[in-house]
């Protein structure tokens, strides 16, 4: 009886422990104004994606950036397919900078890793991108425009 009591005594504590963790989200994400965006890249890959962005005020101009894009490209080198990337970053007096990662799906599925850095206001963006993929690396320019509700 006692050696059972035992046993059962360290899942009790590990499901209570994992339950107490489970509401902690955060509380940035939960305050974040999610918007959605026309994301349009040009360079050794082409095409247009969907951006959801959500936004996290820091401090006054600094602001915590997240979110993700997809969409339908074409690269130089891999032909057409689809991305797939989540990004994070920060949004200081206009200047974005931010990383993603995700996936491309062409000419066979490829891992990403990169860079997105420009300018940024609450209807328009363009700057610079950089990426680095299995089939070596691309870069380019993106504009972006804030879809209307």
């Amino acid at each position: 009886m006692i050696a059972c009591r035992i046993r059962f005594f360290p899942l009790a504590l590990a499901i209570l422990l994992l339950a107490s963790c489970a509401h902690n989200g955060t509380p940035e994400v939960q305050n974040a104004t999610q918007e959605v965006w026309d994301f349009e890249l040009t360079g050794d890959t082409r095409g247009n994606c969907k951006m959801l962005l959500a936004r996290t005020k820091v401090q006054n101009d600094l602001f915590r950036i997240a979110g993700s894009f997809s969409g339908m490209t074409y690269d130089y080198v891999g032909g057409p397919g689809e991305l797939d990337c989540k990004f994070n970053g920060k949004l200081k007096n206009r200047n974005l900078d931010c990383e993603f990662t995700g996936w491309g799906d062409m000419e066979e599925v490829v891992f990403l890793n990169g860079r997105f850095t420009g300018t940024l206001n609450d209807e328009e963006g363009s700057g610079e991108w950089q990426v680095t993929h299995t089939r070596g690396s691309s870069a380019g320019t993106w504009k972006m425009k804030r879809r209307s509700l």
